[in-house]
């Protein structure tokens, strides 16, 4: 796949594709190059979360959560986003930024 790379929003459509459709190892190195960008942007960030939470990485998930409130996202994205049910009942989960 080649694609620019600063389209970090296409990376995240289709690493989120490819997880939904159970490709997650297809979708890990997208997954890694989102990591590995050196902006901070909670979208960025939210979409990671959005990513390794349906993943089954509950941990690294909370960390971006977290990193997606400290660069400005309104806690509604969220609070009221379907991706996150599971995680909203879990007892680290904080709107907050606190965990």
């Amino acid at each position: 796949l080649r694609m620019n790379k600063y389209a970090y929003d296409a990376r995240g459509a289709l690493a989120f594709s490819l997880v939904r459709q159970g490709a997650t190892e297809e979708a890990a190195e997208l997954i890694e190059s989102l990591k590995r960008i050196s902006i901070p942007d909670a979208g960025v960030a939210l979409d990671l979360a959005k990513l390794l939470e349906n993943t089954g990485n509950r941990d690294s998930s909370l960390v971006y959560v977290k990193r997606s409130l400290e660069l400005g996202l309104d806690p509604k994205y969220i609070v009221n986003s379907p991706w996150f049910g599971a995680l909203r009942s879990d007892s680290r989960f904080s709107v907050s930024g606190e965990f």
